[in-house]
């Protein structure tokens, strides 16, 4: 530098530039925000009624399904099935499908004798080993017993007997009910009070010499508690009781608990019995949701008595555990593996009892069989056509249009095979592979030489059984990836298979941190639902039930409580629609409760069809932001078919 040159003047920094941030995007700064969005799509009216129609439509068939083979399963088979179970279990599961049925024989006959009908010896062992002819011929015993004491002058202690807590109350004790020994051995849990005969001749002319009582339904208290305490109140103070509104309770109760105990007895139909335990196994399954950061001491003890380990909610704590549903992991295993193949192999029509002959179980084993593969093919369909149009309706509502819904279903409609094909060829593949390491290995059955062969070509099984070992973590993993990439990439399905498979492979982890998020929040979701639909009815159920009472006949015409209660008990949030005493009503009670029932059974319905939803909507969410990470196009960027 000359020092004659002037110096360079300092320099002079630009001006800040000032900004106002007035939003931000969440769902392209944080992706993982964007699962958030599944609730509003999974509600959104087309995707809720389309997986409504699903539930209906498979409804429908599985119970066509239990008319035709009747009631098969008594309580207690599905939990003693296990999947691929040892030799020795096998033997214990049939072993316990005989002692069930030979109990419910025994139980059928005790309940015969017990009806009161005169039967000879021959016709009283027909109706035990044919169980419909015995349900109906019990059935119409007991509503005849039911109607003749009703009809009964004044309901007198000769038409309807009375029992001790009722006797004791006369005298004005505040004994609570107690219930008798179940001669069925079977007791229903919630059961009303039971109808026993008088304790002694004595405490029947007591009842006898009473004044007439009053008429029905008059000061008769609302609820069984209120019923009690109101009889003893009336004793102390010398009031008459209401000894005819308290007989008809007891004959309705009586009459309540000889059916649930009956039906207990007789059993589900397959199909009922398989949703019965789908949704006990869902129940857990959200329970063990919402305890999974509770970590909790494992079942295996160790030294001194103090637990070898510790588990959440996520896996179960030991290996022997894990069918018991004592998690996450055990509850999924349950649904989607142990219940279905118990329907198709664990059932009792597929099963041989002793001495049955070979020309009775094969007509039936192939008749079940087809049943279920026809019941199979329907839930597949009706699950890959809404699949496809929630799918395809999710991913053109992120990419920022307004879906027309007659164009999706013609997508869902063209695409239907690509669709159900899909799912099934991982499990194809599998098979293949296991077969040819089947035929493989057949060469290994020849004496001295075998056993060479076998150890020389070892390396081959192993690369086999690395195939499956990869086809099965991709359908553990990746399945719920496969429609969405079929409905927004326009794929066909080997595509759509390696794209699932590829994503999940690249992104484990970041694939189990959106299933987890997935989860809680389709939990959170799903028990805000749960609630919002328990206020709803019982607020109707309140309201409703004070509209029906409101011109004096606020009395059922039988069961001696409100109308309302009747046809329909209070919900509450862990049952929403409780049983009904379909057999204690007249004709108009029976029709009117029939139809409430089906609206209220619909109702219901729609919490089933927002998992649905919400799984297809979750997961159509989770493989558009994999392939942002892996591939990079953003969620806005899917396929569009070109128009006709």
């Amino acid at each position: 530098m000359n020092p004659t040159e002037p110096p360079l003047p300092p320099a002079v920094e630009p001006p800040a530039e000032q900004f106002t941030l007035r939003h931000v995007d969440f769902p392209a700064v944080f992706g993982l925000s964007l699962i958030f969005r599944a609730f509003r799509l999974a509600i959104e009216p087309p995707c809720w009624l389309m997986a409504l129609l699903a539930i209906v439509l498979v409804y429908t068939a599985g119970r066509a399904f239990d008319v035709f083979w009747g009631p098969q399963v008594l309580p207690g088979e599905i939990r003693a099935f296990q999947v691929a179970a040892a030799p020795r279990q096998a033997a214990r599961y049939a072993t316990r499908l005989v002692r069930d049925r030979v109990d419910r024989r025994k139980q059928l006959r005790r309940l015969l004798r017990a009806s009161g009908a005169s039967l000879p010896a021959r016709r009283r062992a027909w109706l035990s080993a044919h169980v419909e002819a015995a349900y109906a011929f019990l059935r119409n015993q007991y509503e005849q017993q039911f109607r003749a004491a009703m009809r009964a002058p004044s309901l007198s202690p000769a038409g309807v007997a009375p029992h001790r807590p009722f006797i004791a109350l006369q005298r004005g004790a505040e004994t609570p009910p107690q219930r008798e020994p179940d001669p069925t051995g079977v007791i229903q849990k919630g059961a009303a009070l039971r109808v026993t005969p008088p304790a002694s001749p004595r405490a029947s002319r007591t009842l006898s010499s009473r004044p007439p009582p009053r008429p029905v339904g008059e000061q008769v208290a609302r609820g069984r508690l209120a019923d009690w305490r109101a009889l003893a109140t009336r004793r102390r103070t010398g009031s008459r009781l209401p000894t005819t509104a308290l007989l008809r309770r007891q004959a309705v109760a009586r009459l309540w608990q000889r059916m649930t105990a009956l039906r207990r007895v007789v059993g589900r139909g397959p199909f009922d019995a398989l949703l019965h335990d789908e949704t006990r196994q869902f129940s857990r399954l959200v329970g063990q949701t919402i305890a999974f950061l509770q970590i909790r001491p494992g079942s295996s003890v160790g030294r001194r008595g103090r637990p070898a380990h510790l588990s959440t909610a996520l896996l179960p704590a030991s290996r022997s555990t894990f069918w018991r549903g004592h998690s996450i992991a055990g509850s999924l295993a349950k649904m989607i593996i142990r219940d279905p193949c118990w329907l198709a192999f664990g059932a009792a029509p597929v099963r041989r009892f002793p001495g049955e002959p070979t020309g009775q179980l094969w007509p039936r084993r192939l008749g079940y069989e087809a049943g279920v593969i026809i019941l199979a093919l329907l839930v597949i369909v009706a699950w890959a056509f809404t699949g496809a149009f929630i799918c395809r309706y999710v991913g053109l509502s992120l990419a920022g249009e307004n879906p027309d819904c007659q164009a999706v279903v013609g997508f869902a409609w063209r695409r239907l095979v690509t669709f159900i094909k899909a799912p099934l060829l991982p499990v194809a593949t599998m098979a293949g592979f296991g077969l040819g390491l089947v035929l493989l290995a057949l060469p290994g059955a020849i004496p001295v030489v075998g056993n060479i062969l076998i150890g020389v070509g070892f390396i081959i099984f192993l690369a086999g059984g690395l195939i499956i070992l990869l086809m099965i973590l991709g359908l553990l993993g990746g399945t719920g990836l496969i429609y969405p990439a079929l409905a927004v990439e326009g794929a066909d399905s080997f595509d759509a298979i390696s794209r699932s498979f590829s994503y999940l492979y690249s992104r484990p982890w970041r694939m189990l941190l959106y299933s987890l998020l997935a989860l809680f929040y389709g939990v959170a979701t799903y028990l805000f639902l749960s609630f919002a639909l328990y206020v709803l009815l019982a607020a109707t159920h309140l309201l409703v039930g004070w509209g029906m009472g409101a011109f004096g006949l606020a009395h059922g015409w039988y069961a001696g409580q409100g109308k309302l209660d009747l046809l329909w008990a209070a919900p509450t949030f862990g049952h929403l629609i409780s049983p009904i005493n379909w057999w204690a009503m007249n004709l108009s009670e029976f029709l009117g409760a029939s139809a409430l029932v089906f609206w209220l059974y619909l109702a219901v319905s729609l919490l089933g069809a927002y998992v649905i939803s919400y799984f297809f909507a979750v997961n159509t969410i989770i493989y558009l932001l994999l392939r942002h990470q892996v591939d990079g196009p953003t969620p806005r960027e899917i396929f569009r078919e070109k128009a006709p």
